[in-house]
């Protein structure tokens, strides 16, 4: 007997705790329902501030009727701004305008609508959203490109912060490149350090107050710095005969808006159009900008400096009456002859056709005598003489 009642004392204790626990559930669920964001409560704060959006709207609307009594059915989007705000409905500081007819207007420092005007004559009233938590909008305006840096100019609005990102076109990731807070309607920014000739994407992003974001992706490609080529670049040389002293060799180019540099060697460059040149040897030339981004280099050969001393040879001989002058030189060639009776250099020389090789025989010397035999080059240069004596 004390054992069953043992048996029903255990089993009704089980039941109670069975039923606070099921208690407890359906308080929990009651709680949730009540208070979660799909809850009651939400839900009749959510219907009272559509209705309270709903009534503004129509208020606004309404007002659209007003105008159109005292304009005799006009509607003319400045003086209805003027109306709601002689109405009371908003301040002069809640109008922040778009573009032309076209203004985003808060009511009770709260509620941001889009008043417009349309092509049909209508003003359009439009919710946007509450202020702080209304989607950002990003309009590019321009984009402009140098060698090394590409510069963007857009518009924001609803948005309390931006950040821009770029990468490569063939790159994965981007990188952050500036995050600013919104200081104006309309921005600049100027992306440096970049490499010329380079497609890039870049990325704007801007953040309204309350977390809702917008993204904005742009390409641009940096320019290129024109290579020289050589139609359209001069090199000038001075001399630009055969000579035997300096040249002076000057470089220009069509192109503009960029620094000429020369260099001797195409590795040490200066920021100058000429260079001098004792002997042969080529000078190139390039463009560069102002950052020292460099182009495409062309080049010019100075192979007309010529110091060697042309030569009269031993093929060089004399009978009793006549010479025969053999001579050769390797650069410039022979332009002329003397034979003289002493070992003075001469002046004049009897002019020839330019020849490596010369071979001329010249009569009517005395015979017995003793000559000297001399070649000049197209460069300058005077051979040593060559000593003969006739038969």
């Amino acid at each position: 007997m004390n054992m069953h009642r043992t048996k029903e004392k255990g089993i009704t204790i089980i039941a109670l705790v069975i039923t606070i626990i099921i208690l407890i559930i359906l308080a929990g669920i009651g709680l949730n329902l009540v208070l979660s964001d799909d809850g009651i409560i939400s839900t009749a704060g959510y219907a009272r501030e559509q209705h309270k959006i709903y009534a503004i709207q129509e208020n606004l609307e309404l007002k659209k009727g007003d105008l159109a009594t005292q304009e005799e059915g006009k509607l003319d989007i400045h003086k209805y701004l003027d109306l709601i705000e002689e109405k009371g409905i908003i301040d002069e500081s809640d109008i922040d305008e778009n573009h032309e007819e076209s203004y985003d207007v808060t009511v009770e420092d709260k509620y941001v609508f889009l008043v417009e005007k349309e092509e049909s004559g209508n003003i359009k009233i439009e919710y946007l959203g509450k202020a702080g938590n209304i989607t950002p909008l990003i309009e590019v305006i321009e984009t402009k490109s140098t060698t090394n840096s590409i510069t963007i100019r857009f518009k924001l609005k609803y948005a309390e912060k931006y950040r821009i990102y770029i990468k490569e076109k063939d790159e994965k990731e981007y990188r952050q490149y500036t995050e600013e807070k919104v200081n104006s309607k309309e921005i600049t920014n100027t992306i440096e350090n970049l490499t010329q000739g380079k497609d890039y994407v870049i990325k704007i992003e801007a953040e309204a107050e309350k977390g809702p974001k917008a993204e904005k992706v742009i390409e641009a490609t940096t320019k290129t710095i024109d290579a020289l080529t050589q139609a359209n670049t001069t090199i000038h040389y001075n001399p630009s005969s055969w000579t035997n002293k300096k040249v002076v060799a000057t470089a220009s180019t069509t192109v503009t808006g960029y620094t000429l540099q020369t260099s001797k060697d195409g590795k040490k460059w200066e920021s100058k159009a000429s260079q001098e040149y004792t002997e042969n040897g080529i000078i190139y030339v390039r463009l560069i900008d102002s950052t020292n981004q460099e182009g495409g280099s062309t080049s010019g050969n100075i192979d007309k400096i010529d110091k060697e001393l042309p030569v009269v040879t031993d093929k060089t001989t004399a009978t009793t009456n006549k010479i025969t002058i053999n001579a050769t030189d390797n650069a410039s060639g022979i332009i002329g002859y003397a034979i003289t009776e002493n070992a003075t250099t001469p002046t004049e020389f009897t002019k020839c056709n330019n020849t490596k090789n010369l071979s001329v025989n010249i009569e009517n010397k005395i015979q017995g005598t003793t000559y000297y035999v001399w070649v000049k080059d197209a460069a300058g240069n005077i051979s040593d003489y060559k000593q003969v004596k006739t038969n």
